[in-house]
Formats: C-alpha cells, sequence, structure tokens
C-alpha cells in the first residue's frame, strides 16, 4: 500500500519528536507538576502537624480539667467526712456528759436514804381509786400515778432474786 501524500510535509513518529521549544515546555510543564507535589505534600505535613499539636492541646485540657475536677471532688469528700466526724464527736460528747449526769442522779438518789418497802406500798395504795379509772388513762392523776410507780420502783432498791412476800 503506498501512501499518497509525502512524508516531508509531516513529523515521522520515531524520528526527532522534539524540538528545543517543545523541550523547554515540558521541562516548565514537569517543574510546575513537581512544585505543585511538593506544596501538595507540605500542606498535607501542615495539616497533619497542626491535626496532631491541637489533638495534644485538647488531651492536656482534658486531663488538666479531670485533674481539677478530681481534686475538687477529694476536697468536697474530705470536708463531708470532716463534718461528719465533728458531729459524731459532738454527739459522742454530748450524749457521754448526758450519761455522766444521769450516772451521778442515780448515784446521788442511791445515797438518800429510801423509804420502807411496805411505806412506799402504802403511799402507792393510796392512788388506788385513780389506778382504777382506766378510761382516762391520759389525764394529770393518772400521770401523778405513773410518776408515783416509777418513784416506787426506783425507790425499791430491788435486787434480781430477791423474793418480796407481805
Amino acid at each position: 500500500v503506498e501512501s499518497t501524500q509525502s512524508t516531508g510535509d509531516l513529523p515521522v513518529f520515531g524520528r526527532i519528536d522534539v524540538n528545543p521549544e517543545r523541550v523547554k515546555e515540558m521541562r516548565k510543564r514537569a517543574k510546575e507538576v513537581m512544585n505543585h507535589q511538593i506544596k501538595t505534600a507540605e500542606q498535607k505535613k501542615l495539616f497533619k502537624d497542626t491535626e496532631k499539636q491541637e489533638a495534644v492541646k485538647f488531651e492536656v485540657d482534658m486531663l488538666s480539667r479531670a485533674k481539677t475536677e478530681t481534686r475538687d471532688d477529694c476536697y468536697r469528700k474530705y470536708l463531708i467526712r470532716k463534718s461528719v466526724q465533728e458531729n459524731l464527736e459532738k454527739s459522742w460528747t454530748t450524749q457521754h456528759q448526758l450519761k455522766m449526769s444521769r450516772d451521778h442522779a442515780e448515784l446521788t438518789h442511791r445515797r438518800k436514804p429510801g423509804l420502807i418497802l411496805l411505806d412506799q406500798w402504802d403511799r402507792i395504795a393510796a392512788f388506788g381509786p385513780m389506778r382504777q379509772n382506766t378510761k382516762d388513762v391520759i389525764n394529770a392523776r393518772n400521770a401523778a400515778t405513773i410518776r408515783e410507780l416509777q418513784i416506787f420502783w426506783k425507790e425499791s432498791r430491788y435486787l434480781a432474786g430477791a423474793r418480796l412476800m407481805v
């Protein structure tokens, strides 16, 4: 197959394809691509570095916040424990003083001469009519009766194992 066109007008494939202008253009384009790739790599590196710095800053802030919250929580718990301890100590002190006053009152009562058991029983028997009225338990006479009974048992000096024979 013969070609109708002459080969002198068209560039021949494989023969000197590049002329100096085209070489300059190719080099210029290659440099531009290289510069673009370098800039892109630098931007990616800068972005990763800033992202990493932000993550580190966030973690440091979070840790410092957690540390202050933990410290504040420990301080609040300490204050609660301290107030509970102080309240318990005050309560124990007042209870001890109350017990000591009761013991002192009991001791002074024991040192007083008591009535004979029969005399005490006669005194209680005088309140017999008041005790028979069971409907009005809360009135003043019955309250007096209850007080008298309490005094009776307090002054009786009951000993365990003792029998009362009247």
